[in-house]
């Protein structure tokens, strides 16, 4: 069955810190790697299955992603706060199994159908990324371990990162840019820094200093908003049109030895 690489790394990083977050939990290698293997275990490591996730910044629905891929299995990252697009999802792809919050816990849901389930999945399929919807059904790109594994790695290798780096995570994890930024910063055996809180806040340039972090990544609109000085090594940001007047702004506001790196 095939593993993306970030299950191997994951196992070998032990001791060094992974995942922050605002609230001041923190996990390490070592712990992640074994709270994935034991949601692995409960997802079982036979048949392949289709498993869709509330995409809330979490260690639970991180922990269910990781295992998940750890188990051979599908997945799909879906908008933890939108009813729409999981009433779609589940309508259309009906996955084997559901993991999200229900009346204040995280429940695991096994969907136990006639028949053998979700026997038409390819067993290269590593990822469902669901499209904007403008087409008014449901719809995704399939993404296969191999393509999984090419996207981070090339994102890990084009920004030089190591295991020295620390990401400020502030977009969603159901959108592609979001995991790119988990997936990549996983590989090269660095760590992930969940503030919590938005970057209009006025203690969001304080609480990402302090938790020394590397780089920031965001959408132009993220630049915009701040009015805040933080030193960074280095910005990225999703390609697309970005004005000068924008560029002057982030200047302004950012210390960085780099200035943008674009994806």
């Amino acid at each position: 069955m095939p593993l993306t690489d970030i299950v191997s790394v994951i196992a070998r990083r032990e001791d060094r810190t992974a995942l922050l977050f605002g609230s001041g939990r923190i996990l390490s290698y070592a712990e992640l790697d074994e709270q994935t293997r034991r949601f692995a275990n409960r997802l079982g490591q036979g048949q392949k299955r289709l498993v869709a996730i509330a995409a809330e910044v979490s260690v639970h629905a991180i922990v269910a992603y990781l295992a998940a891929l750890r188990a051979g299995h599908a997945i799909a990252m879906l908008p933890p706060c939108d009813e729409r697009p999981w009433d779609d999802f589940l309508n259309a792809f009906q996955p084997d199994f559901i993991f999200r919050p229900a009346n204040g816990h995280w429940r695991l849901i096994e969907e136990v159908r006639p028949g053998n389930g979700s026997q038409g999945i390819h067993p290269d399929l590593a990822l469902l990324l669901m499209t904007s919807g403008s087409s008014g059904t449901a719809k995704a790109v399939r993404l296969s371990f191999a393509n999984l594994d090419a996207n981070l790695r090339s994102i890990a290798a084009y920004l030089e990162l190591s295991s020295t780096d620390r990401t400020a995570l502030v977009l969603p994890l159901h959108y592609s840019y979001g995991l790119s930024i988990l997936n990549s910063h996983l590989i090269a055996g660095g760590s992930v820094f969940f503030p919590g809180i938005c970057v209009m806040d006025g203690d969001f340039a304080r609480i990402i200093d302090e938790s020394n972090c590397t780089n920031l990544s965001g959408v132009p609109y993220t630049y915009e908003l701040g009015s805040y000085c933080i030193h960074l090594l280095f910005l990225w940001i999703i390609q697309t049109v970005f004005v000068p007047s924008s560029i002057a702004r982030v200047d302004h506001h950012y210390h960085c030895q780099h200035r943008f790196t674009y994806c």
